[in-house]
């Protein structure tokens, strides 16, 4: 099965490791019910967001369906 996930982390939190809690959580209750992929849709430059679901999976394809946007999505890694 495939979720898609979205976080917004506020910018007096950015760097703190509340985005990687988030991930963390989220991808435990993934796993907990099935869901083995995500689907996320961000900005093409935010790299560090992409890092942050490179933690988390393997990006399986992506795609850039308009200027700046980008589609990706990744199998869940196992714990």
């Amino acid at each position: 099965a495939r979720g898609e996930v979205a976080i917004v982390v506020a910018d007096a939190w950015q760097q703190r490791g509340v985005g990687s809690a988030l991930m963390r959580e989220l991808a435990s209750r993934c796993r907990k019910v099935g869901i083995r992929e995500w689907q996320a849709e961000m900005l093409a430059e935010n790299e560090g967001v992409q890092r942050l679901l490179d933690r988390f999976g393997q990006l399986e394809g992506r795609d850039f369906p308009e200027p700046g946007v980008m589609k990706a999505v990744y199998r869940l890694r196992d714990e």
